[in-house]
């Protein structure tokens, strides 16, 4: 994640409020140095919608550029993952029902396969370096 703070004045005659101190974090351990979490939302009592992104383009750095395996169930705590579906980027369809087409050279429209790749394993997933993955979550907690 990055962080960015910068200096405020704060008039005396502005009263100020405390904050509760207690936090509670649903993340277990962090991400790997090349991911970032654009999105952590809950829909519904029992999902969330996940956006992770590979914030490396391949060939930038060495290592870092390598395509990563985030494993979810390892990512959160106090959360069991019942069932993970990737979506499109808009978190509003599932991917796997996206049907992609392609122009032929003459210009016609034609059906093209989608290239839709289930998750191996479904808690845990691989990130392509500059990729961005939506994921809905079903969950309950404990």
């Amino acid at each position: 994640p990055w962080i960015s703070l910068n200096t405020a004045e704060i008039s005396s005659d502005i009263d100020t409020v405390e904050l509760p101190k207690k936090v509670k974090s649903v993340l277990n351990t962090t991400l790997p140095e090349n991911v970032h979490m654009l999105t952590l939302q809950r829909r519904t009592n029992n999902t969330i919608l996940l956006r992770l992104e590979h914030i490396f383009e391949k060939y930038e750095h060495p290592t870092l550029s390598d395509p990563v395996t985030v494993s979810l169930t390892d990512l959160f705590k106090h959360v069991f993952i019942h069932q993970v579906d990737e979506l499109t980027l808009d978190g509003n369809r599932r991917k796997h029902c996206i049907r992609n087409l392609t122009w032929s050279h003459d210009g016609t429209l034609c059906d093209k396969p989608s290239n839709h790749r289930s998750l191996r394993n479904m808690f845990s997933i691989i990130l392509q370096p500059m990729e961005i993955k939506t994921l809905l979550l079903t969950i309950s907690e404990f």
